[in-house]
């Protein structure tokens, strides 16, 4: 029992040291028409199309859009990805998020723009192609599960 507890320990410390720095797609389709196409979930090797796109949010946070009052203290701790819809052209701006929403994703509507948000903190490159998040308590309360199984 003893292990069991120091192992469901060890695992939620490294899973909660983890989500302090991470990684995210960093790109905007107008610019860089790759960026609405799928991009890898996982970290590409450095020969890939896609390693261009990746930023440590932590390190390269690219806060200028901020008021000067958050931008002092901006930390990035997300990734966002937007899918914007602006008179019938698409528009993807995948980047790190400073400012969190109350949900996982949400929409806006301010004709003649539409706009769709998926913002994630839960694994380097969750603004990849898949708009997948998985709720921490969930992963805990699914891993212990599996080891009592073991």
């Amino acid at each position: 029992m003893a292990a069991y507890v120091t192992y469901v320990f060890l695992l939620l410390a490294v899973y909660c040291s983890t989500s302090s720095a991470i990684k995210c797609y960093q790109c905007r389709s107008l610019t860089e028409p790759a960026c609405a196409t799928d991009l890898p979930t996982t970290v590409p090797d450095n020969n890939h199309w896609a390693h261009k796109y990746i930023v440590d949010c932590s390190v390269n946070p690219n806060a200028t859009h901020l008021e000067n009052s958050v931008k002092s203290n901006a930390v990035s701790t997300f990734c966002r990805k937007q899918y914007q819809e602006i008179e019938g052209e698409v528009r993807i701006i995948r980047s790190c998020g400073f400012v969190k929403g109350d949900r996982a994703c949400y929409s806006t509507a301010n004709p003649p723009t539409k706009t769709f948000v998926c913002q994630c903190d839960n694994i380097d490159l969750c603004n990849s192609a898949l708009n997948v998040f998985i709720s921490p308590v969930l992963l805990v309360v699914a891993l212990i599960a599996a080891i009592r199984l073991l």
